[in-house]
């Protein structure tokens, strides 16, 4: 049974690139990186573009919150992971990269850099 929550209205996928024990980038057979999804997970939008000194976050373009159950797999996340945000109110997807994340006492908070 899924229960419709309405602070987490989103999606949001994590995935980061595949490497050997040297570092390097795996790819399939046709040149193209594999990617690992570390955290797939509805999520809610926070703010945009906010500044967080205390946190040491100079300036983000994005922060999204992840529900507590999720908790466990976010330790899994690294900074330049990249993020696939999906609104599922307006069909907007976002994509970028982990720039920090944090527990808060409701769950995760995920910020990233949008690409471009």
């Amino acid at each position: 049974m899924s229960i419709d929550n309405p602070r987490y209205p989103h999606h949001v996928i994590i995935t980061r690139s595949e490497t050997d024990n040297n570092g390097t980038p795996i790819t399939d057979n046709n040149g193209n990186p594999l990617f690992t999804t570390v955290v797939d997970s509805e999520c809610g939008l926070r703010n945009i573009t906010e500044a967080d000194v205390n946190m040491g976050i100079a300036q983000t373009d994005f922060k999204i919150s992840l529900p507590q159950p999720e908790i466990i797999s976010i330790w899994k996340v690294k900074v330049t992971d990249s993020v696939k945000f999906t609104n599922e109110q307006t069909e907007e997807v976002i994509e970028g990269k982990v720039t920090k994340y944090r527990p808060t006492n409701m769950g995760i908070d995920i910020y990233f850099h949008k690409n471009g």
